[in-house]
């Protein structure tokens, strides 16, 4: 949408009666608007019955320098956002936005009734503010699910390995490739589903020391996104290589802690 279009959409009494907001594609204005306040902040201060709200942004640029503090300082320092109030927004997903005016502005929003988190990650790139994020609002969420784009040449996204620490009461988490080096939970956490891409056999190794522990004693169900199971007539050799030979590996470790191993189209 237009700057025009988003200070129209602002302005009108609609905007306080929104209640889902979803399928907006967002970049960061240039250096040279950084003096203006931007329209689509401008749509959301005025949007404070939002209860879903769904923003998807250019994702890293092609460039990577862009991102490097010499480049940074060379650009002036944009004008500080008024704040937001989003006091029942539940549901929050940031695709591919590394950082910006929204993602500061959000960082600095109260959110009291946000439960599920959607956000692609971006541990270690500078200035992105994904793991802030995740970190400011995580004691609130249930559900926590990084997400990445399918693109071509294939990316490898840092997901944060403070989730049990900085999520403490989470019901469902939600990983992408590279499956992160997660640190232990100190206490006891709530977890009842976690959805992976693949099996991992070191991810298993460490999983199932967990579960010995009894660190995470409400865990129910491993969802592999990305596979499925082989179907009935292959012989047993063949359904014990590969990828095949993972799942039953952890469908057979993980049997007696009672967890189920579902694969993408939810089928034991």
């Amino acid at each position: 949408m237009s700057r025009r279009a988003l200070n129209s959409l602002a302005s009108e009494e609609a905007a306080h009666n929104l209640r889902v907001l979803k399928g907006i594609k967002w970049e960061d204005p240039p250096p040279y608007f950084m003096h203006m306040d931007d329209p689509f902040l401008s749509l959301l201060r005025n949007c404070e019955n939002l209860e879903e709200l769904e923003i998807s942004g250019p994702g890293l640029p092609d460039d990577d320098d862009v991102l490097l503090p010499g480049n940074l300082l060379t650009t002036p320092p944009p004008t500080p956002e008024p704040p937001l109030s989003f006091p029942k927004l539940r549901i929050l997903v940031l695709l591919q936005l590394p950082k910006g005016c929204i993602m500061e502005s959000l960082a600095q929003t109260t959110l009291p009734s946000l439960r599920h988190l959607v956000v692609t990650p971006y541990d270690e790139v500078l200035a992105a503010l994904t793991s802030s994020l995740v970190s400011i609002h995580g004691k609130k969420l249930s559900t926590l699910a990084f997400h990445t784009p399918k693109i071509w040449p294939p990316v490898a996204y840092d997901t944060p390995s403070d989730i049990f620490e900085t999520a403490p009461n989470l019901r469902a988490l939600s990983l992408t490739l590279p499956i992160p080096d997660l640190s232990p939970p100190s206490s006891l956490h709530p977890l009842n589903i976690l959805s992976i891409p693949r099996p991992s056999t070191t991810f298993l190794w460490k999983l199932d020391a967990w579960l010995y522990l009894g660190l995470l004693p409400n865990l129910k169900e491993i969802h592999m996104r990305e596979t499925t199971w082989i179907r009935s007539g292959v012989s047993p050799k063949a359904a014990e290589t590969g990828v095949q030979g993972d799942m039953r590996e952890w469908m057979r470790r993980l049997r007696r802690w009672k967890v189920r191993v579902l694969d993408s189209n939810g089928k034991e």
